[in-house]
């Protein structure tokens, strides 16, 4: 019913480690992880990486900064 991704500013073995503490068995994020060198460099996190619609997706963070482009998320 959802897609479920972990996106960090960290690097991808740290956002690694961090799913599989959450979810060992793979159940739900399996290859759904998006770290630092996916964003090109960029200083934000933004939507454009996760596949599905903008509008149908919602952002738990502990950053609210990170996301001003998608303050409504």
């Amino acid at each position: 019913m959802f897609e479920i991704y972990v996106c960090s500013m960290g690097c991808r073995y740290y956002v690694k480690k961090v799913a599989e503490f959450l979810d060992p068995e793979g159940n739900y994020f399996d290859t759904r992880i998006i770290a630092r060198e996916d964003f090109g460099g960029k200083p934000k996190k933004n939507v454009d990486l996760v596949l599905g619609q903008e509008c149908g997706t919602v952002i738990i963070d502990d950053t609210e900064s990170v996301w001003c482009d998608h303050l409504d998320n």
